[in-house]
């Protein structure tokens, strides 16, 4: 990289420097995230418009309700119409990806289906566990009647209150 002797980083600079950088690159992203959010905005709102006359006219010969004809539908007709009659397969990928039913999604449904059965406990350590928590309880019972017979400390202090 051009320059990369001249860069300081930022653990290098003082507390002051740092803080400024640090001010400046937090009001940039700040700047950055508002522009983001009013372009979202706008694309809605151009989204929820109606379509001009002849646009409507064409989603009308297509069997579109003209409660459902708006700019979001004529965009969706745009990419399908892309898809089948360009056979445009970047357009195909966003129709799939509009049902969900993308190549991506369905790997990584599937890889979270293998990974919720690989979470499941074994069913053969789970005896194994259960077994072995039976022989404890089962000892645990056995030490108790052995001291009963001998009478021991805990049993006689019970027996004088």
């Amino acid at each position: 990289m051009a320059n990369e002797e001249n860069l300081i980083p930022i653990q290098n600079r003082t507390t002051s420097e740092a803080r400024e950088i640090s001010a400046k690159g937090g009001k940039k992203s700040g700047e950055a995230r508002r522009r983001k959010k009013d372009m979202k905005a706008k694309m809605k709102l151009l989204l929820s418009l109606h379509p001009t006359a002849s646009q409507t006219e064409l989603l009308k010969a297509l069997g579109i309700p003209e409660e459902d004809a708006d700019n979001e539908m004529l965009l969706l007709v745009a990419m399908f119409q892309a898809a089948t009659e360009d056979r445009d397969t970047k357009a195909f990928d966003k129709v799939m990806d509009v049902l969900g039913k993308t190549v991506q999604r369905e790997e990584l449904t599937l890889k979270k289906r293998q990974a919720a059965k690989q979470d499941k406990p074994n069913n053969g350590m789970t005896e194994q566990l259960i077994a072995g928590m039976q022989e404890q309880e089962a000892e645990d019972d056995l030490h108790e009647e052995a001291t009963a017979i001998d009478g021991t400390v805990a049993n006689k202090e019970v027996a004088a209150d």
